[in-house]
């Protein structure tokens, strides 16, 4: 019998579910970080809330462990991802994620570059797909600098950045309250 997704039997009885597997990222090249790591809520009937994903230089995703379709399942379940990973995200609905205070480095900015997606997939689905979006603003900056003096310091003063991140819908909104300021380089 051909299966459309891999099977494994996951007890000692004859039951058999299957496997979730994800399609390979779209790595860009020349990133600072090795590894990329994701965190992944599933909807019903998986029901698994923040398990970590790595996505390695090849675009490879590996979950933390194995996760499986429900029991019987025909329908399609909704799968929310978010990029960078915390591990203090809990199971409650909403998170809180904020850019972080110093952009000064390549690495800095691409984990305070809070990104997700959302999507529906079921058992029938060979890959799921996880098409990312931006939910952060960016900021170039480009001094002409004709004093002669070397810029030691730059800032961004009184900047909301802090959001209330949906773990099912993958949806932000902002918190504008305790402005910030940002060190933008060095």
């Amino acid at each position: 019998v051909e299966r459309p997704v891999p099977w494994h039997v996951v007890d000692e009885g004859d039951e058999e579910k299957a496997l979730i597997s994800f399609s390979k990222a779209d790595v860009s090249e020349g990133l600072p970080i090795k590894e990329l790591l994701f965190g992944l809520t599933i909807g019903e009937p998986v029901n698994v809330s923040n398990v970590k994903l790595t996505a390695d230089e090849e675009g490879n995703i590996t979950p933390e462990r194995e996760l499986y379709w429900g029991e019987g399942q025909k329908t399609a379940s909704t799968f929310t991802a978010y990029f960078p990973y915390d591990g203090s995200y809990t199971d409650k609905a909403v998170n809180v994620f904020s850019v972080g205070k110093d952009q000064s480095s390549e690495e800095a900015v691409i984990l305070s570059s809070l990104m997700t997606a959302t999507t529906s997939a079921s058992p029938s689905t060979r890959a799921v797909s996880l098409d990312f979006n931006n939910r952060m603003a960016g900021l170039d900056m480009y001094f002409d600098n004709r004093t002669g003096k070397t810029i030691k310091e730059v800032y961004v003063s009184s900047v909301f950045a802090s959001v209330e991140l949906d773990m099912a819908s993958g949806e932000c909104v902002t918190i504008q309250n305790n402005p910030t300021d940002i060190k933008m380089c060095h």
